[in-house]
């Protein structure tokens, strides 16, 4: 049963980070020119982005 969860929170983890590497670098660099913070950045921009593409279907 360990096994089975250690291997599924991998692949989770997996998943969602691919989804964040994927928001496109502009993106990020528009949020830094509209002046909003690396926290705001993060809650605002990058979540939306890679719901759709990661999650799956």
């Amino acid at each position: 049963m360990l096994a089975i969860a250690l291997t599924t929170g991998a692949y989770s983890a997996e998943v969602f980070r691919a989804g964040i590497q994927a928001v496109p670098k502009g993106q990020r660099e528009a949020s830094r020119a509209l002046g909003l913070s690396s926290w705001n950045e993060f809650r605002l921009v990058v979540p939306p982005r890679p719901s759709g593409s990661s999650s799956p279907r």
